[in-house]
């Protein structure tokens, strides 16, 4: 319960017309699944706004991902756990047209690849 309260509080900085635009985009669903069944499975609907770009924080919708808590967490992990990890494609005007996700399992974020548990893509 004090996770969500603070998440809201963090979120009060993005501005109203992004979040719209983010909501609209995922349709209240978590974007990070598998193609086309993970929409079925209950527990996935999006309820957090994640940042790509930490610092400074860019409030676009190109940048921002609406995720559901598991893939949220999974953002933060250890490595070995299994981390969430963002890389763009398709740069138009600065910003990504296209975000590439996967979820990577290594001993350290310096240590080599081990395998990866899911990977997919994001249209923006």
């Amino acid at each position: 319960m004090i996770r969500r309260k603070a998440l809201k509080r963090r979120d009060r900085g993005i501005p109203e017309w992004v979040r719209k635009a983010v909501k609209l985009r995922s349709r209240g669903w978590c974007e990070v699944k598998d193609e086309g069944n993970h929409r079925d499975i209950p527990g996935l609907r999006a309820t957090d706004l994640h940042h790509l770009i930490k610092r400074p924080r860019l409030h676009h919708p190109s940048v921002i991902v609406h995720l559901c808590r598991r893939h949220h967490d999974m953002c933060e992990a250890a490595y070995a756990r299994g981390r969430l990890c963002f890389s763009a494609s398709g740069i138009e005007n600065g910003l990504p047209t296209v975000l590439l996700w996967r979820i990577e399992v290594r001993q350290t974020r310096d240590a080599a690849l081990e395998r990866v548990l899911g990977s997919g893509r994001i249209q923006v």
